[in-house]
Order: structure tokens, then C-alpha cells, then sequence
């Protein structure tokens, strides 16, 4: 595949589709660990649970490198298009708001902590549900497409 048809394509290449794939599942896997750990089983804060922070704050950086590559070819030439825009949509907003509270989280007053902390983790589990929906949405448009220029074709001979 060339360079040129990686630009014009919605569909990402093998690589980088995995790659997201992949560090998105360590986020939502660290992510989770340490709800359940900190707020769930209320654990004294442990060398554990700042290797869970320190690998999920450095998967939400690299998330964001691949988000800010999907926003150049993949979501430009979709929103072209007009394909999957809905859960498109749904997914920035999820990812600007898990964004912002991931940074609140550092940066936010003592007396705001708390809301930006439940804001993160009710948005954070909303995404890992509706941010693999949008794939496979998207996944499902496609074949229909394909489906539907298959029998166009075979209807006009």
C-alpha cells in the first residue's frame, strides 16, 4: 500500500489499526485495575497503584499521538464522505472530555478534584463500550457498501 492510499482511504493500515487497538485495551485495562483496586476495594494507595497510574497516564499519552493521527486522514476523510459520522462524533467528544478530566485530575482545585474524578471514570467506562461500537459500526457500513456495490454490479449485467 503507498502512502498516497493510506491518505485516501478511511480504513487504517494493519499496523496502526492494531497498534490503537492495542494501547487502548492497556488504557481501559489500567484504568479499570485501578478503579477496582482504589475505589472499589479502597485500598491504602500501594507501589501498585502508582505502576497502574504511571502506565495508564503514559498509554493516555501515546492514545493521544494515535488520536491526533486519526484526526488528519482517518476522521477528515470519513467526515468527507459521510460515513459513520454519529458514533464518529460520539467518539471525539468522548475522547476531548476524557482529555480534559485526565489533565483536571493534575491540574484541578482540591475542592473540584472529586467531580473530575467521577466525570473521568463515568466517561472513561462510557468509552470503552461506545469506542469499540464505532468500530464495529464502521466495520458493518462498510460490508453493506460492499454488499450493496456487489449487487449493483452483478444486477446490471
Amino acid at each position: 500500500m503507498s502512502m498516497l492510499t493510506g491518505l485516501t482511504t478511511i480504513r487504517l493500515i494493519p499496523w496502526h489499526r492494531w497498534l490503537c487497538y492495542a494501547v487502548w485495551l492497556l488504557l481501559c485495562v489500567t484504568g479499570v485495575w485501578w478503579w477496582w483496586d482504589q475505589d472499589l476495594q479502597m485500598n491504602d494507595p500501594t507501589e501498585r497503584a502508582s505502576l497502574l497510574m504511571k502506565v495508564h497516564g503514559i498509554a493516555a499519552a501515546v492514545v493521544l499521538v494515535l488520536f491526533g493521527s486519526l484526526l488528519s486522514t482517518h476522521v477528515r476523510v470519513a467526515w468527507q464522505r459521510k460515513r459513520n459520522r454519529a458514533s464518529g462524533v460520539l467518539a471525539l467528544l468522548l475522547m476531548t472530555v476524557l482529555s480534559v478530566t485526565g489533565l483536571g485530575l493534575y491540574y484541578a482545585s482540591y475542592d473540584s478534584r472529586e467531580w473530575v474524578h467521577q466525570a473521568h471514570l463515568w466517561v472513561g467506562g462510557l468509552a470503552m463500550l461506545l469506542l469499540p461500537l464505532h468500530v464495529l459500526v464502521g466495520r458493518f457500513q462498510r460490508r453493506q457498501q460492499t454488499l450493496g456495490a456487489l449487487l449493483s454490479k452483478h444486477l446490471r449485467r
